[in-house]
């Protein structure tokens, strides 16, 4: 059993117990496991907050898990369950039992993919698994084939399992669909309605229709049919999808022997589902020979006089809306009153269906400003009757720019500058608010006067839709000028040499210019002689520098790593969890800081923290000088007394610590003097130790490897550039001999001792080192390899990987790594090349 989900055996353990309290031994007998496993996975879920304990006795504790959970999930509104680390369902509410369609008692120990297969390889499994692998919460909307539902959905891990918030969001998903689909056709048929204006070509507006509501609706098929009432039969004079040489001789029959047929004697839009069940009519061959399924057809023209029928067709079964009924008898309409243009003996009861059936307002003014037509839509619009508005002034409604910047347009059509114009402006509806609007204007000739015609929009969904872009826009940019401000001081900190290089680069870099207008850079505790800033001047506490100390203590205070107040901003530059100072900012942006650009920050004060510590480990490697100090501890060697006993007295070395992963650690001992069982016992009963093994034996000893925590000792050091020596036990003391670079000796000591608060400084001392010469050999190679390579590297060197034979091979060391083998051996292989270039070519050091 692995760690996790011996840890999610114990919590369910303790559920299973219902509140009642058990000692480790009960769970551990409980799980299948030992009672120092179980002790350690119960202290984890004490100190996650999963559980609750005490001590009992002089020696003894107890454990159990809060009875509230329960009630918890039971006032839960939103549906609810919850998985552990197997993906196994540990719980699920009622709400979740009645959307899933299924039973708590059926689910509860299932595995959630076998129970729900369709889940596999989609949204869902995707973002939960990456909801665990990141332990950050995650949230999505998708649609679940098998229950025909869209569900919204929060998902939230612990090291203990995934907990999923989950709603039914067809229905609003349907109706933004909805909403979506109807702006779009009322866009399509304002600019069909403006073209039908202007159009002089029938026929080409035909075609132009029919491309348009194929690929409006997404239909395979569309046509324009022209009633011969003579022959009783229908002509396909435009159409989109058909055969070649099917538009312009096929034809269809009038009669309730065809849709198109059955459309005119119902006088209404006709919608069908299936054609091949249909029971009102029967298909026609030009439907049938395609393979139509599916359509919806309206009458062109007067439903008493009909010119034609406008239709679409689809191949596959499926329901056309009443909004597209209405989408298509609005094109429908608009068709006619292009035919009715030309053909002028009917041209006032077709214009009038078009006019009457338009959705967007349309009306008519004589060169003196008087309204001579409005249809309904304009009435709704203005909220005044038609018999007020005809006849009156347009002064009744718009003001005098509004009526100057019309009569220019008119001029441009009268001279022929233009075929058709807009003028956008603010109108005041009915309920006496105003709104945006958009007028497309043409004219219609009589008597040698001109009539101006308008087609009113209603815009504001649009203006409101092209602010938000703007808005992204604007943000954009602004995001943009910040990043390219950012990559120029990190090219400045790239060519700098010293620290102080890094800092001047980076205040100088970042103020020169938008967006910033200061920058200044110090330490974690804000001390004004210790500040870098631009121009070199000293820091003072006046003016706005005043509340920079606790944004400064803020940013560094382990939460976020970046303080925004207002125009200031506190980034802390800090790498390997170690703290180099703070940069601090000032913008002249209204706006301050956004949360893209704070990101932008954070990554920026890591880059910089990691060029510190760079600076920092180049001089460390080539320092004549090192401080070597003496700890020992009494609680430190309790384990080892345990395992061994009370007079034992052993040392061991510490040869490699290597990180490996996010808190994770490999360190490498060669021990003496104590059985190997016995050590291993010792060390893996340390909190920071995950696993110890033995690597190999010889006369004098063997070498262990040890997996830890960030918290051991080893990792600990290394942070400041520190190796500990060896370590020793000795009269019921533990002993450790560590070098550092004498500039981390306070910063180390203090930090170590934080963790280990038992362990005390008894010694210490300052040495030269014999030789540079290693040094700078090993600062070379350490420049010259990344991180990957370097790891790889110490990995086989001390995992044995270069004895022979072999006491471990790369597919164990890629497993530590947790990557492949074959990217573990192209690390490795890199890194050696680069061992011996700089020994061998012409990067070696002297």
């Amino acid at each position: 059993m692995d760690g996790d989900s011996a840890t999610e055996a114990a919590l369910q353990c303790l559920r299973a117990s219902r509140g009642e309290p058990m000692t480790a031994s009960e769970v551990a007998e409980t799980v299948g496991c030992v009672r120092r496993t179980a002790h350690k996975h119960l202290t984890s879920l004490a100190e996650s907050g999963a559980v609750e304990t005490k001590k009992v006795g002089a020696r003894a504790r107890i454990w159990w898990a809060p009875k509230a959970s329960e009630e918890v999930y039971q006032r839960i509104t939103d549906a609810f369950f919850a998985v552990d680390t197997d993906w196994q369902f540990t719980y699920l509410n009622e709400q979740a039992e009645q959307l899933l369609g299924r039973a708590a008692n059926e689910l509860v120990g299932e595995s959630v993919w076998e129970q729900f297969p369709e889940a596999v390889d989609s949204t869902f499994e995707g973002e939960y698994r990456r909801a665990m692998r990141t332990q950050t919460s995650v949230s999505f909307e998708e649609h679940y084939p098998p229950l025909d539902t869209s569900f919204a959905v929060e998902a939230y891990p612990s090291e203990t399992g995934l907990s999923v918030y989950f709603r039914d969001v067809t229905e609003r998903i349907r109706r933004e669909r909805e909403l979506r689909d109807r702006i779009h056709q009322q866009r399509v048929v304002a600019q069909l309605g403006q073209r039908a204006l202007a159009t002089t070509d029938v026929d080409g507006f035909m075609c132009h229709v029919c491309e348009t509501v194929a690929d409006t609706l997404d239909t395979a098929y569309s046509k324009v049919l022209d009633l011969d009432p003579t022959a009783d039969r229908l002509h396909l004079r435009a159409g989109v999808g058909w055969d070649d040489g099917v538009v312009g001789t096929a034809t269809v029959p009038s009669d309730t022997n065809s849709q198109a047929g059955y459309t005119l004697q119902r006088r209404e839009p006709v919608r069908v589902a299936e054609l091949s069940t249909e029971t009102r009519f029967t298909g026609p061959a030009l439907l049938t020979d395609h393979g139509v399924e599916s359509g919806i057809s309206v009458i062109i023209g007067s439903p008493a006089e009909p010119w034609g029928i406008l239709g679409a067709h689809d191949t596959v079964a499926r329901e056309f809306t009443e909004r597209d009924a209405d989408f298509v008898r609005s094109v429908a309409a608009l068709l006619a009153s292009a035919v009715d243009r030309r053909e002028r003996e009917r041209e006032l009861e077709r214009y009038e269906t078009v006019f009457e059936t338009l959705s967007d307002g349309v009306y008519a003014v004589d060169p003196d400003g008087e309204l001579t037509l409005v249809n309904e839509a304009y009435v709704r619009m203005t909220g005044v009757p038609r018999a007020e508005l005809l006849g009156s002034h347009v002064s009744r409604l718009v003001d005098d720019d509004v009526r100057t910047a019309a009569k220019e347009l008119e001029r441009a059509l009268v001279s022929g500058e233009c075929d058709q114009a807009t003028l956008e402006a603010e109108l005041t509806g009915g309920d006496g608010d105003a709104f945006p609007a958009e007028a497309t204007f043409a004219l219609l000739e009589a008597d040698d006067e001109y009539e101006r015609v308008a087609v009113v929009r209603d815009v504001t969904e649009r203006k409101r839709h092209e602010a938000i872009l703007q808005e992204q826009r604007d943000r954009f940019e602004r995001f943009t000028r910040s990043a390219l401000r950012v990559f120029d001081a990190l090219r400045g900190v790239i060519r700098a040499e010293t620290r102080d290089g890094i800092e001047r680069a980076v205040c100088d870099r970042l103020s020169d210019g938008e967006p910033y207008r200061t920058a200044a850079l110090g330490p974690v505790r804000w001390d004004a002689d210790a500040v870098t800033t631009p121009d070199g001047d000293t820091w003072t506490a006046g003016g706005w520098r005043a509340g920079v100390p606790e944004l400064v203590a803020e940013a560094t205070s382990g939460e976020r790593s970046v303080a925004v107040e207002g125009a200031t901003a506190a980034v802390e530059l800090v790498y390997d969890e170690r703290s180099f100072g703070a940069l601090v900012l000032r913008t002249d942006r209204e706006d301050g800081f956004e949360g893209r650009e704070q990101s932008l920050l954070v990554e920026f004060g890591n880059a910089v923290g990691l060029a510190v510590s760079a600076v920092e480990r180049k001089d460390v490697l080539v320092n004549d000088s090192v401080a070597t100090l003496e700890f020992g501890s009494g609680a430190l060697a309790e384990p080892f007394t345990r395992a061994v006993g009370p007079d034992a007295s052993f040392e061991f070395v510490a040869d490699n610590v290597v990180p490996v992963g996010d808190d994770t650690y490999v360190s490498h001992y060669s021990v003496e003097g104590v059985p190997s069982e016995a050590f291993v016992e010792a060390a893996e009963s340390f909190p920071a130790v995950e696993r110890a093994r033995v690597l190999d034996s010889h006369s004098d000893g063997y070498r262990v490897e040890l997996q830890t925590t960030e918290s051991a000792l080893g990792p600990q050091f290394r942070r400041f550039d520190g190796r500990v020596r060896s370590l020793s036990l000795d009269g019921g003391e533990l002993r450790c001999t560590v070098d550092l670079p004498p500039g981390n000796v306070r910063e180390a000591v203090g930090a170590v001792t934080t963790t280990h608060p038992d362990l005390d400084l008894r010694a210490q001392r300052t040495t030269n080192r014999d030789t540079r010469s290693p040094a700078t050999f090993g600062s070379t190679v350490q420049e010259r390899l990344t991180e990957r390579q370097r790891t790889a590297l110490e990995l086989a060197y001390f995992g044995g990987y270069f004895e022979w034979p072999r006491t471990t091979d790369g597919e164990a060391l890629s497993s530590t790594m947790d990557i492949t083998p074959p990217t573990f051996h192209k690390h490795l292989g890199l890194a050696e090349r680069q061992v011996l270039d700089v020994l061998y070519g012409t990067g070696k050091a002297n």
